[in-house]
């Protein structure tokens, strides 16, 4: 879940994470049922074997020891990022940058920023800092492809039972590939056999369960039913790895974690709240005027307010779960499933003020940087932002701190 970074000044690394602010649990929920997922989701794994095979199978090769490393609090890691490739021959599907005792970890991260000032219409100047990314010390040998990878932030999880329940249809329904409407915004449908793609940063998984155990996989080195190798994502160039000892267990129903076991963590996320806001409460006159100037500026087109569930009961995300072409600036040469490299499915604004960083990689670190970072579909929504007035420019972002 973590990849290590390494940054070319000689500055001291800050890692921001959020303020641990009390969840709330939704009025159903199971206490036990909550607490055992919660305990699942914080465990710590070690590597096989262990005195206990309740938590050994770490690795070899992992990024993380536990969901909780990357998620505190359910939440994200300014600097909790991975690398995600194109399924190479020699280091699989992410890079791990840890390794258990006797293993060598596949390599490591550098990060570099550049300036970008923006200039507002009314005269403000803000600096976007453009990342620049690097692999270093790669343990295996050169990429087969060594410009095809993506550097991911590890995302808040508040979201994601809000997700779950989105009546596929009604996703299905605000979908336009081919701009019919002539409103710039052509929303698509990532569809993974017949399933609609909506978790990850491109929806690349179907279901919250199919989501967990990529996650266990490629983040931890551990083997679910779906995944059932206890090597997790080592090659077949990587031949230590493979040979090493695993968790597997029958008693584990021949894996690492039981479906049993992904299952309680699923329902744990999905009984997750976003925490409670700290921000002093904005007047009813300020959040309208936030409203209008959202609506006027074209943000709901792919930040809708609410969706129904297969009930026909609203719920509040901010997100339309289509992909979008986003522009030249915030892609990377990733295609995966239908997306392009440069699309990216509608992030939910629901607390994103509580968000350490923004956007796929973390790059923004406020919300009017993440806004000016739009192109591509979002283009003309970008630029009705800067046009406001800082007032309305202040108006907008206090509703959205408010969500």
């Amino acid at each position: 879940m973590r990849a290590a970074i390494k940054h070319s000044t000689p500055q001291r690394l800050f890692i921001a994470t959020i303020a641990m602010v009390p969840h709330t649990l939704q009025a159903d929920s199971d206490p036990l049922a909550y607490a055992l997922g919660e305990a699942l989701f914080e465990r710590i794994w070690v590597s096989a074997p262990a005195s206990t095979q309740a938590a050994d199978g770490l690795g070899p090769l992992y990024n993380s020891r536990a969901c909780s490393q990357c998620h505190p609090a359910g939440g994200d890691l300014a600097n909790g990022l991975v690398v995600q490739l194109d399924t190479d021959p020699i280091y699989g599907a992410q890079l791990q940058t840890q390794a258990i005792a006797t293993h060598l970890a596949e390599g490591q991260l550098k990060r570099e920023f550049q300036p970008n000032p923006v200039t507002l219409a009314d005269g403000t100047t803000l600096s976007l800092q453009q990342p620049h990314y690097q692999l270093e010390s790669l343990g295996y040998g050169p990429l087969a492809a060594p410009q095809r990878y993506s550097v991911r932030i590890a995302p808040p999880l508040w979201t994601i039972g809000a997700i779950a329940r989105i009546d596929p249809s009604a996703v299905a329904a605000q979908a336009d590939a081919t701009d019919q409407n002539g409103d710039g915004i052509s929303g698509r449908l990532q569809q993974l056999g017949g399933e609609l793609g909506r978790f990850g940063w491109r929806a690349t998984e179907p279901t919250l369960e199919a989501q967990i155990e990529r996650a266990l996989r490629d983040d931890m080195g551990l083997s679910t039913r779906r995944y059932p190798k206890g090597f997790a994502d080592c090659t077949a160039a990587q031949s230590a790895c493979r040979a090493a000892p695993d968790g597997n267990s029958l008693q584990y129903e021949g894996v690492e974690v039981q479906p049993l076991m992904v299952n309680a963590i699923a329902d744990y996320l999905q009984r997750l709240t976003p925490p409670r806001t700290t921000t002093q409460p904005a007047t009813s006159e300020i959040v309208t005027q936030g409203e209008q100037l959202f609506a006027q500026s074209g943000c709901h087109h792919c930040h809708t307010p609410q969706l129904p569930d297969r009930h026909g009961r609203a719920v509040t995300l901010y997100s339309d779960l289509l992909l979008h072409d986003m522009g030249q600036a915030l892609a990377d040469n990733l295609p995966q499933q239908q997306a392009s490299g440069h699309e990216w499915r509608t992030p939910p604004l629901i607390a994103v003020a509580h968000r350490s960083a923004l956007l796929h990689d973390g790059r923004a670190k406020s919300l009017t940087e993440a806004i000016l970072w739009h192109g591509g579909e979002a283009t003309a929504a970008k630029q009705r932002f800067i046009n406001l007035s800082a007032s309305q420019r202040q108006q907008l972002l206090t509703l959205l701190e408010q969500l």
